[in-house]
């Protein structure tokens, strides 16, 4: 399992914008296959407790918060997550809403097209 990931922000580096710069000096990313980066364990809705179960996006560890019962995932509680109201309706599984038939980015060269 891969460490937890960390977004470490940078300053434009030198010539950013110049025509001849190659980028040569920054190291490449990490790619993680699907089963290295996942989604933890599907949420599901404890009927009994009328609550959604939620794990960590980063660890992929159970929040500990309320026995993991209606817990969002927060940077400042990364273990135990902080209370949330989720009603049933809203306990989804991420890999059935996020799906590839579902969503697309817009590039910016596209946005002249599809804002007229």
């Amino acid at each position: 399992t891969p460490a937890a990931a960390a977004l470490e922000p940078a300053a434009e580096p030198t010539g950013w914008k110049e025509a001849g710069f190659t980028g040569a000096n920054f190291l490449a990313a990490t790619e993680y296959t699907a089963a290295e980066a996942g989604w933890g364990r599907t949420p599901s809705w404890r009927a009994g407790e009328g609550c959604c179960t939620a794990t960590s996006p980063l660890t992929r560890e159970d929040l500990t918060l309320n026995g993991g019962c209606s817990v969002n995932y927060d940077a400042g509680a990364p273990a135990a997550g902080v209370s949330a109201t989720v009603v049933q309706d809203d306990c989804l599984d991420p890999k059935n809403v996020l799906d590839n038939t579902k969503a697309a980015f817009i590039w910016s060269a596209d946005l002249k097209k599809d804002n007229k």
